[in-house]
């Protein structure tokens, strides 16, 4: 298993403190979201952690982002469903969503 992009508290200084019921919740969610954002870019032949290793990308870049995409699904109600919406990283290191038809 590959380490995820981010720990707890460097997402509590980039966006909240969590509570409870999150906080039980992260380390799950950050693995999932760590690894979604990989697959995504390793779709478009884009290996994230050897770009962070060889200076081509920052990492900074990517705690962001694993920031932004884990505060949507942290923010999202879990009492009842939701869209299935996709996140992925672009070529230019950009985040894009894309909805997912259920």
């Amino acid at each position: 298993m590959l380490t995820p992009f981010l720990e707890e508290e460097k997402f509590v200084k980039l966006w909240r403190r969590l509570d409870p019921e999150e906080k039980e919740r992260f380390p799950a969610l950050v693995v999932g979201v760590s690894d979604s954002i990989r697959q995504e870019a390793l779709n478009r032949g884009i290996n994230l952690d050897k770009e962070i290793e060889e200076g081509r990308l920052m990492r900074s870049v990517v705690e962001l982002v694993t920031t932004d995409v884990l505060a949507r699904v942290l923010t999202q109600p879990t009492d009842q469903p939701t869209a299935a919406d996709g996140a992925m990283v672009l070529p230019n290191g950009e985040l894009a969503y894309q909805s997912v038809a259920t």
